[in-house]
């Protein structure tokens, strides 16, 4: 059993790496998944056994990026009272700092349209005890939920696709400084 689990585990890294490497040369919608296969070292069978389609990879993939930042302790937005605002901003940005390749490979594809949607839908999966789901709250309650979470992504957005032109902490600051602002 370890040995399989091994060796789906290297498969998946290698369709992985094949996959990030073509994302690097051409756009997404142009490779195939027999690009995929023969750059991975695999048949093309054995890709579909991991993967329903290569939307279905690149979805994963940015599940698991998004689900990696959520783990972290980053909850519902709009941030509480009650949560460290500077600690989360923080994280946030020393997130996609650490990830800055694959988050620029990404918004340079066709995944940018992709990471926005599980980000929200990451974000609104993990319900806190003080916020109820999103779908329970108020009209101008969701409103603010979707302003923060729109402007945070957008901010990272701006910040990897323009080369991280400040610094992750001054990049954090500036958040918290907005987000107290707001009324």
């Amino acid at each position: 059993m370890e040995k399989e689990d091994r060796r789906y585990q290297r498969t998946r890294q290698a369709i992985q790496d094949a996959m990030w490497q073509l994302m690097q040369e051409k756009d997404f919608g142009q490779i195939s998944v027999g690009e995929i296969a023969k750059r991975a070292n695999i048949n093309r069978v054995t890709f579909y056994r991991h993967y329903e389609d290569k939307y279905a990879w690149l979805n994963s993939c940015i599940q698991e990026l998004l689900q990696e930042l959520f783990d972290m302790g980053i909850t519902v937005l709009p941030l509480s009272d009650t949560q460290d605002v500077e600690l989360i901003f923080l994280n946030v940005c020393n997130h996609f700092d650490q990830n800055y390749e694959l988050y620029s490979v990404l918004l340079q594809n066709e995944g940018i349209n992709l990471v926005r949607k599980q980000f929200k839908k990451v974000v609104y999966a993990t319900p806190t005890e003080n916020i109820p789901p999103v779908e329970e709250l108020s009209p101008e309650e969701q409103m603010k939920h979707y302003y923060v979470l729109s402007a945070v992504a957008g901010t990272m957005e701006w910040w990897i696709l323009n080369n991280r032109p400040i610094a992750p902490k001054t990049l954090a600051q500036k958040l918290v400084a907005i987000h107290r602002s707001l009324p």
